[in-house]
């Protein structure tokens, strides 16, 4: 879809071409979709980590000391990781458009930074 957007082309031509892209860059979009994942993973675990350590300190200050704490962390958990998964792949698809992006404008100008008049 990327690759449509960027030329204008036809979708079964964008697709192909797309496809190509994707295998004449290869190492290049490997290694932008590894660090993606690893930021996207990171983001995911901190921010569940915040939420259940602030469940953890809500449950505790309202509650005495027979409260259980593991149910309304566990659900606060579960519930945050497929909230970071759902939100963070909005980040993963911008990624993958700016690496198209930047695979595209490198073969039009032939690995130059600018062709110039």
């Amino acid at each position: 879809m990327a690759y449509m957007a960027i030329t204008g082309e036809s979708f079964c031509s964008s697709a192909w071409n797309g496809f190509l892209l994707n295998l004449k860059h290869a190492g290049e979009f490997g290694s932008v979709k590894f660090l993606a994942g690893a930021v996207i993973f990171l983001g995911k675990a901190s921010i569940t980590f915040l939420n259940i350590f602030t469940c953890y300190t809500l449950v505790k200050a309202m509650g005495d000391e027979t409260s259980n704490t593991d149910a309304p962390c566990l659900v606060v958990g579960l519930l945050t990781w497929f909230s970071c998964e759902i939100w963070l792949t909005i980040f993963d698809q911008a990624i993958l458009g700016i690496m198209t992006s930047f695979a595209v404008d490198f073969d039009i100008n032939d690995g130059q930074p600018c062709r110039g008049p």
